[in-house]
């Protein structure tokens, strides 16, 4: 039997959370949307940028097989999303397929 309940959605909870930290970073490191900071970066660093985001996104969408086909309603640059419903006990399930659709989206 699992440690915790299902409708903690703790796989959820936690993809979304990785994705949304990890994209935040990538993003401060190659330089915003437009990736002014590329130039900069050496080949080793690019190569491993590369092989993480095929990395991330092959891993999501084995664990979410229609992540790739929801197109995410809001962008989440400078803020996180909100993943609990206004009784803040439970998982509010489409901010988080929502934020983690835009994370996957974006990393690519």
């Amino acid at each position: 039997s699992p440690c915790f309940p299902s409708h903690w959605a703790l796989e959820m909870l936690w993809s979304t959370c990785v994705a949304h930290i990890s994209s935040k970073q990538i993003l401060e490191q190659i330089g915003g949307t437009e990736g002014h900071k590329l130039p900069d970066l050496t080949v080793t660093q690019l190569l491993d940028l590369v092989a993480w985001v095929e990395n991330f996104r092959e891993t999501i969408e084995e664990s979410f097989p229609n992540i790739g086909q929801h197109t995410s309603q809001k962008t989440y640059f400078d803020e996180k999303p909100d993943l609990l419903q206004e009784d803040n006990k439970q998982i509010d399930m489409d901010v988080a397929k929502d934020s983690l659709a835009w994370a996957n989206n974006m990393l690519w």
